[in-house]
């Protein structure tokens, strides 16, 4: 066999890629390999430069070991980067790293599959104390929008709003909001097991100014004025009546009723009332058709006005009471107090011949 001569990096056994390579060694290493000639050579010396130094190497035949059979032309493409002895420490390094990376799969699958779906709402609800079982307690958030306040529940103090509190037993318990403008709202609410409750207060209007309350006239009065006497009622309720100097209501707008029920009248007045001030209601007398008939006849006066001779029709009277006088050339005048009332018939009639 002839040797030819390659061009190679030189290789450590214990560092195949060259990592523990110095600058100096960056020259080329020259690699003598045997090729097949047409007739073999026995014993002859093969020589292994290394860095530039020829080193003989001899063998006896009967203590030579075959070589390997080294790769021919057409294997080039399939040499190793690295010693056949390093095979085996490469291929544990592989199994490390596909162990570990196995290990991190199944652990990221495993807490995935532990997390509970966007969509469900469970929420973990620590107890309050460790003599609460966790299946026994609930939470309860507070919130008053753009007011702030002062939130106690069961009489603890539990922060401003909006607050949270976890680990509330199941059952009543006691909220009270405090406002910065004084104004105080308690609520009782019921937390069930394992859920959340939310309570939402809108802020309460500023309490009134007391002084000015004790200032301001709390009510106001009205007064009736009619030709008759009525009797005012609200809502059912007798108020007075038209013969009171003054009735006193709160302010506002009230709808009275007035009644006299021996005349058969009942209207409805709408009257304002304003807080220190007294608010006049005049009525209107009605009026109503009178018969008035005399045998033979009469001549009619009626509160010291004439009216014409009977028989009178549809003579209209104001209701109440009227003086009626019915007077003849021979047989003399008759008088009457007459009763006009505002329903049913009104007559009047008189025989001057008895």
């Amino acid at each position: 066999m002839t040797p030819t001569t390659s061009t190679a990096q030189s290789l450590d056994p214990l560092d195949p890629w060259g990592f523990g390579r110095s600058g100096a060694d960056d020259g080329p290493s020259f690699i003598e390999h045997f090729e097949p000639l047409d007739e073999p050579v026995d014993d002859e010396p093969v020589f292994v430069t290394l860095a530039g130094l020829p080193l003989p190497a001899v063998c006896p035949p009967a203590a030579r070991v075959a070589p390997a059979p080294l790769p021919g032309p057409g294997d080039r493409g399939r040499r190793l980067p690295f010693p056949r002895q390093m095979l085996g420490v490469l291929s544990a390094f592989a199994a490390v790293i596909m162990a570990q990376a196995f290990y991190i799969g199944f652990s990221l699958t495993g807490e995935a599959s532990a997390r509970p779906n966007v969509g469900e709402a469970v929420i973990p609800l620590p107890p309050a104390d460790a003599s609460a079982p966790a299946a026994r307690v609930g939470a309860l958030r507070v919130d008053t929008g753009r007011a702030s306040a002062r939130v106690l529940i069961d009489g603890v103090l539990a922060g401003a709003t909006p607050v949270s509190r976890a680990g509330l037993s199941a059952g009543d318990h006691t909220v009270r909001v405090e406002f910065p403008s004084g104004a105080v709202v308690e609520r009782t609410i019921t937390v069930q097991a394992r859920e959340r409750v939310s309570l939402v207060l809108d802020a309460p209007p500023p309490a009134p100014d007391r002084a000015a309350i004790a200032a301001a006239p709390a009510a106001g009065w009205v007064r009736v004025h009619a030709s008759f006497e009525v009797q005012v009622f609200e809502a059912g309720q007798l108020l007075g009546s038209s013969a009171t100097d003054r009735i006193m209501l709160p302010p506002g707008t009230h709808q009275l009723e007035l009644v006299n029920a021996a005349l058969g009248y009942r209207a409805t007045m709408k009257a304002v009332v304003v807080p220190g001030t007294l608010a006049p209601l005049t009525l209107d007398t009605p009026r109503v058709p009178v018969a008035i008939n005399a045998q033979p006849w009469a001549e009619v006066v009626v509160d010291g006005r004439v009216h014409g001779e009977t028989p009178l029709a549809n003579l209209m009277l104001p209701i109440g009471e009227h003086a009626i006088v019915l007077r003849h050339p021979d047989l003399g005048e008759r008088m009457e107090t007459v009763t006009v009332r505002a329903t049913g018939a009104n007559r009047v009639s008189a025989d001057l011949r008895r």
